[in-house]
């Protein structure tokens, strides 16, 4: 049965969207074995999920991954955690910090 936004809870929709986007990171870059598209890296995925969802997501490149090491707010991450959920952790980071600071991700 389809169901509009409208008509389920929206916390359960936020639910069935963060999977979806968890699901598609994970396709896009497997924890093992070679990335769907070559060359395809967190930058350039981070950056495509913070165009579409410019108010959910932020950018995770070298760049910012220095700048968050160096004010000590790199989340503590296991080596063995995928791409997907290091990209979670740190993107629940940066929210924080743009709502903290009053910033937003939008273009």
């Amino acid at each position: 049965m389809h169901h509009s936004c409208s008509t389920i809870p929206f916390s359960h929709y936020l639910f069935v969207q963060a999977r979806i986007i968890k699901v598609q990171r994970r396709a896009l870059r497997p924890k093992s074995g070679e990335p769907m598209v070559r060359g395809l890296g967190r930058s350039v995925i981070t950056a495509i999920l913070q165009v579409i969802y410019p108010d959910k997501y932020g950018v995770l490149n070298n760049t910012a991954e220095a700048g968050m090491r160096q004010v000590g707010v790199w989340p503590k991450l296991t080596g063995s955690a995928s791409f997907a959920d290091k990209y979670k952790a740190v993107n629940e980071v940066l929210v924080k910090l743009a709502i903290d600071l009053g910033l937003t991700f939008g273009l």
